[in-house]
């Protein structure tokens, strides 16, 4: 789109195996920063993006979905974290 047909040639001007070498090294840095997702919320948000992205075969809305979640997750909307013995949760807050 932004550069289309232009980008395509200088793909093209490059062996499949330097453009496989340098996916592969790309690869390897995004997994790098997965490892240092060290809490489950990280971990969710950084997940649901990726599967959002590879099923909706969207990146953009993949993105976007992510991103929304790990709002969420910040400003305490929903939380994934596991519950604390005797915390009182919304559903039990509202029976008392």
């Amino acid at each position: 789109m932004l550069l289309g047909a232009s980008l395509m040639v200088l793909c093209r001007a490059f062996p499949a195996s330097i453009l496989g070498a340098m996916l592969a090294f790309g690869g390897l840095e995004l997994a790098l920063v997965a490892r240092q997702a060290r809490s489950r919320t990280d971990a969710f948000a950084m997940l649901l993006t990726a599967g959002a992205c590879l099923g909706l075969n969207d990146v953009a809305l993949g993105f976007a979905i992510g991103l929304g979640a790990a709002l969420c997750l910040r400003q305490r909307a929903f939380s994934i974290e596991p519950q604390q013995a005797g915390e009182i949760t919304g559903t039990d807050a509202a029976a008392r």
